[in-house]
């Protein structure tokens, strides 16, 4: 990728990423990770996101040195995005949106995608698109990859790049030997996250919970991105009604210092993360678990296969809520099953090394990362 020369050689004035919610988790975090990673390494590329809608996730970003944060709230996102980047010589990165790819092709002069969704509808969107001008092409795990080459979108596979997420070691790792639980001798932790919808599966989960409703667990639902009504209703009902069995409790919109301390304080209470999404691209608070040393209960579907990929007696086909219950109540109940898990998640986590990563994303874009030099163009 050639772009105009500037004080700081052949580096680009900004990098822009365009993408339609910026929610608190998911790819907001993603991205976060990734710019304090990349400043780390020397990157001072400022970095311009444009949001159409914001749910929470603005203040994490903007925190970041040379980060900006456009939230549109426009009618017509693809417009007001082409509109901003007409012209302009530097990277600009659509995620999850054709229709924005689209829109921006012949008017910006290096475009990337990247694809993190896992929606099947979402992902057969892509199909409508032409997305062989694209300068390259990332996918957060083989999974997607498979799944865009057998819906034949229109790109050049070999512009096609799998770069895995990663989390900061610096929130999310193993209690220090001396630490000790908040509770001693207190309820097990089990913890779920996800939105109030249907594709994460949070109606499974709380099945799940009445089957567990014996056991001698406290259960936080951690949730983000938009609320609708109905479905906080609905919720706030089943909290009610279950709370009556044993201790249920609600957070949305955590930030990551919090989703931090609460993994922390489930790993010291030899607590359990559940997932029950029905689709899942990569599964970034899978990993934010795993790489906490708290074992992971899961649907085993789409980027979770490999994430999971060393503890195969973790996954449950997803809807088998009887499944998952036995898979809970086993290492819940076995002192050595449970500290096998904790054993295999952290060598699981293991192979999404923070540094590995970034260095592939830097390379993503057309820069390198050298021990001696630093980040380069």
């Amino acid at each position: 990728m050639v772009m105009s020369e500037n004080n700081e050689g052949r580096f680009p004035s900004e990098i822009v990423v365009a993408y339609e919610y910026c929610n608190l988790g998911g790819v907001a975090t993603i991205f976060k990770n990734r710019v304090s990673a990349l400043r780390e390494f020397g990157c001072t590329i400022p970095f311009r996101f444009i949001f159409n809608k914001d749910n929470g996730g603005a203040p994490d970003l903007v925190r970041l040195s040379g980060v900006t944060v456009e939230i549109a709230n426009s009618d017509d996102f693809p417009a007001h995005v082409a509109a901003s980047v007409t012209g302009i010589d530097v990277p600009v990165i659509v995620i999850d949106n054709p229709k924005l790819f689209e829109a921006i092709k012949s008017v910006a002069q290096h475009v990337f995608y990247e694809v993190h969704t896992s929606i099947p509808k979402a992902l057969g969107a892509m199909q409508m698109a032409d997305f062989s001008s694209v300068e390259k092409m990332l996918c957060v795990s083989n999974w997607v990859k498979e799944r865009i080459e057998q819906l034949r979108v229109r790109v050049d596979i070999e512009k096609i790049d799998v770069v895995g997420n990663f989390v900061e070691t610096a929130l999310f790792s193993p209690p220090e030997p001396g630490d000790r639980p908040a509770s001693p001798g207190g309820r097990r932790p089990v913890i779920w996250i996800g939105k109030l919808n249907h594709d994460k599966g949070v109606h499974e989960f709380q099945n799940i919970v009445r089957l567990i409703g014996d056991l001698d667990v406290d259960v936080t639902f951690v949730t983000g991105g938009g609320l609708l009504p109905v479905a906080v209703s609905e919720f706030l009902s089943f909290v009610t009604v279950m709370g009556r069995r044993l201790p249920v409790r609600w957070l949305h919109n955590l930030d990551h210092g919090s989703v931090s301390a609460l993994m922390k304080s489930c790993a010291l209470g030899r607590g359990i993360l559940v997932s029950t999404s029905r689709f899942e691209s990569f599964g970034l608070a899978v990993l934010e678990a795993m790489q906490t040393g708290v074992p992971v209960v899961a649907a085993g579907v789409g980027g979770l296969l490999e994430l999971l990929d060393g503890c195969p007696d973790l996954l449950y086909e997803c809807g088998d809520i009887v499944d998952a219950d036995r898979k809970i109540r086993c290492l819940l109940a076995d002192t050595e099953s449970y500290s096998d898990a904790v054993s295999r998640v952290l060598a699981g986590a293991a192979r999404y090394n923070r540094d590995a990563a970034v260095r592939s994303y830097a390379r993503f874009l057309g820069f390198a990362i050298d021990d001696v030099h630093g980040f380069l163009p």
